[in-house]
């Protein structure tokens, strides 16, 4: 899939960024964003850490990227491991 979680290695089909609509989830810490994603890999739920994008936030720096239809899981995994995130809608250009 194309937004398969980049740790977990499975292979991806090319697909302009630009093209597809993200949910961006932002934190106060790097240590936050990481635990969130490796409960969200431990779960299944595809995501990809990458820099925050600077016209959303000057944040840690770390921001989780993910499909919007993944919110709701995102926010589950999120609050079970006591995770505190900012969420942010990127609609394609």
């Amino acid at each position: 899939s194309a937004r398969a979680c980049a740790a977990s290695g499975a292979s991806r089909r090319t697909v302009p960024l630009a093209s597809v609509p993200w949910v961006y989830a932002l934190f106060v810490t790097a240590s936050d964003g990481m635990r969130l994603a490796a409960e969200l890999k431990r779960r299944g739920t595809t995501c990809t850490l990458c820099p925050t994008p600077r016209h959303l936030s000057r944040s840690c720096g770390l921001a989780l990227r993910f499909a919007p239809e993944d919110e709701a899981a995102v926010r589950a995994a999120a609050s079970s491991v006591a995770v505190e995130a900012r969420y942010v809608r990127e609609a394609p250009e």
